[in-house]
């Protein structure tokens, strides 16, 4: 694969989108451990096509994750090359009860998985998380309250991507199978996200029912 910007968000989801489509997942039901892996691979896979070292649980190295950030690519793994690329990917729900965020490191949230990645200050923060598809109001309005935070401590608009694979929400029939689509969010002014467009981990072209709202 020819040497892109990878930092560029609508680069990172191309990118993404050409790795995952080469290696679909095969996994049915609530399995988050097994969708862990599979995201795992396809992080390795991402940075070296693009000549990237991806440091995860995948790397060679002793240290498996860096500062518990998921995955972080870099030019190289001496330490000389600093993150480019911080990508969390969360399997927890929204922490924020009563329009209130929850703390720093209380429990593994969504918002956790934010605030990790863009304080980590690579060039690209990317969040791969799974909200409910009947929770969109309150998602948008959780980060929303995070983004306004960036932009007020730094007076400018944060370098984030959200990849977010909108779930249903289990009912009497049990879990869902994870989403196979996944809408791709950018930071606006205002604490408002943008919509840049999606990844497809099917290379049917088939969506299903647990696709992005």
């Amino acid at each position: 694969m020819a040497k892109v910007n990878l930092t560029d968000p609508r680069v990172f989801i191309e990118v993404l989108q050409k790795t995952v489509a080469a290696d679909p997942p095969l996994i049915c039901g609530d399995d988050r451990p097994a969708w862990t892996r599979w995201f795992e691979k396809q992080m390795q896979a991402v940075a070296r096509d693009q000549g990237l070292h991806c440091q995860n649980k995948l790397a060679t190295s002793h240290c498996k994750e860096v500062m518990a950030i998921d995955h972080v690519l870099s030019r190289s793994s001496a330490y000389d090359s600093f993150p480019l690329i911080a990508v969390e990917h969360e399997n927890g729900r929204l922490g924020s009860r009563d329009g209130r965020l929850p703390g720093v490191g209380t429990g593994e949230y969504i918002e956790w998985a934010l605030w990790k990645v863009l304080a980590m200050r690579a060039h690209l923060a990317v969040a791969v998380v799974y909200p409910y598809q009947d929770d969109g109001e309150k998602f948008r309005a959780v980060v929303g309250m995070m983004l306004r935070g960036w932009e007020n401590d730094y007076e400018t608009l944060p370098p984030l991507l959200i990849l977010a694979g909108w779930w249903r929400r289990p009912d009497r029939n049990g879990p869902a199978d994870p989403p196979t689509l996944y809408e791709a969010l950018v930071a606006g002014s205002c604490g408002k996200l943008e919509r840049i467009g999606t990844v497809e981990s099917e290379p049917s072209g088939n969506a299903g029912s647990n696709g992005a709202r």
